[in-house]
């Protein structure tokens, strides 16, 4: 199977780490196409076959179109959207050059296409009499979408009813691409089925294509493995001091900004808590080059040097904040240590970062704070310290939570947590797709007992 994706092995994120260990446990019968700067790569067997140069400037204006436009829509925040006419017609060039490729290529090996996220969504349409395809759908689908939007998503939407199969995080961006489609493409005369929907194929056929609520799962025994491994925290400036850990990229739909709002909310009004514990914010900056993005990292940068400012002591700081991309294993060791983990998105596909946190904990384990805004909140919510990411006095009371939890209470939802993160797995994510795909070449397996 071809995996197709915009990011390729080692990039950062929790999605391309995944797909890392699907293709690494079957480069023998896939191979992963992904973009390197301006080149389409393609990597089998260990190989990197010949690249295939695109012009900078339609990278770039695909690029624009996806951040720009596409990326606020569809994360329910259409006012931050800017729209470019030539951004558009460059996703869709792009898209046109790169399924052109995977055309050629299915010349010479006959394989299915498993297309990976936004940036492909016309790949589908563009391949379908040349391949099947199975698209992993990693963002929000919005419930409410301003008129002016409708037509450039109806155009990503149906580039995604060319696939066989449409995977999506949660019931809610798949119960939202449904009534989308069938209020903006009456053309199709779209019908629910038992397991997704048929849409109509010509004058007298039809064609079914499988919706599959399928969340991303991890492989909770590696991290829970590498957390247990030595590594020291003093290069980081943490040593033995207490931490409450935060790690994303500084995107506005993370809720970075508000975070930084109730962690100055907090101390404020504990003033009890100075010096006792520290907040740790592990994220880089995002998009840089892209107006709102860049505005946003300043704003997050201002107000955090305001926060430390505001309680800072001559021994402490109530905010460590790492740029610097942390390995795999270092983060392990921080989700370990961690006293709790704050995950606040505004609007979040999913976020692994909260099931890495929970799968990483073992002899003293943490608390995690999450909100409503976070896809994985449908599956583990129940079991975490509910936020409200706009209510900084709700936030505040959230983490004195955290940190006031018995041991008993830790212990008891961890306990949950670690429970339906297992029984997730990315195996079982995996195999939602080959059940419906009938690749039998490409299973996935996990033979290690089900307890950390």
């Amino acid at each position: 199977m071809r995996i197709l994706s915009y990011r390729g092995p080692c990039a950062p994120g929790g999605v391309s780490n995944s797909l890392a260990q699907i293709f690494n446990e079957h480069e023998a019968v896939s191979e992963w196409w992904f973009l390197r700067e301006r080149d389409l790569v393609c990597v089998k067997d260990d190989n990197e076959k010949p690249s295939y140069s695109l012009h900078a400037e339609l990278v770039s204006n695909h690029y624009r179109y996806c951040n720009n436009f596409l990326w606020p829509v569809l994360h329910d925040m259409p006012e931050l959207a800017i729209y470019s006419e030539e951004e558009q017609k460059a996703y869709q060039a792009f898209n046109a050059v790169v399924s052109f490729r995977l055309r050629v290529a299915q010349k010479i090996s006959s394989d299915d296409c498993f297309v990976n996220d936004y940036q492909f969504a016309l790949i589908p349409e563009l391949t379908r009499k040349a391949m099947d395809s199975f698209v992993f759908w990693h963002i929000p689908w919005p419930k409410n979408i301003w008129m002016e939007h409708s037509a450039p998503l109806c155009e990503i939407a149906a580039g995604l009813l060319a696939a066989r199969v449409i995977g999506f995080h949660i019931q809610e961006y798949l119960d939202n691409f449904v009534d989308f489609v069938i209020r903006n493409l009456p053309q199709l005369d779209i019908r629910r089925t038992v397991y997704g929907i048929s849409i109509k194929d010509g004058p007298s056929s039809r064609r079914v294509i499988s919706l599959v609520c399928a969340p991303l799962g991890i492989d909770s025994f590696h991290w829970n493995g590498m957390a247990k491994q030595d590594a020291e925290l003093y290069e980081m400036g943490l040593g033995n001091t207490p931490f409450i850990l935060s790690v994303d990229r500084c995107d506005y739909t993370k809720g970075v900004f508000e975070r930084l709002n109730a962690i100055d909310y907090f101390f404020s009004i504990n003033p009890e808590w100075k010096e006792k514990v520290v907040f740790v914010q592990i994220g880089a900056r995002s998009r840089p080059g892209l107006p709102v993005f860049d505005q946003y990292w300043e704003s997050c940068r201002r107000r955090f040097a305001q926060l430390n400012s505001n309680h800072a002591t001559e021994q402490w700081n109530p905010l460590i904040w790492i740029e610097s991309p942390q390995s795999s294993a270092s983060l392990a060791k921080l989700y370990s240590r961690a006293q709790s983990m704050i995950v606040s998105p505004i609007r979040d596909g999913l976020n692994l970062t909260a099931k890495e946190y929970v799968a990483s904990q073992h002899s003293f384990p943490g608390t995690l704070v999450l909100s409503k805004g976070a896809g994985v909140y449908k599956e583990i919510g129940k079991h975490c310290i509910e936020i409200e990411t706009s209510d900084v006095s709700q936030f505040s009371n959230a983490i004195s939570q955290s940190l006031t939890m018995s041991e008993a209470e830790r212990y008891r939802r961890i306990h949950l947590l670690k429970s339906a993160v297992i029984c997730n797995s990315l195996s079982s994510w995996w195999q939602s797709y080959l059940r419906l795909c009938g690749d039998s070449k490409l299973e996935l397996t996990d033979k290690r007992a089900a307890g950390l």
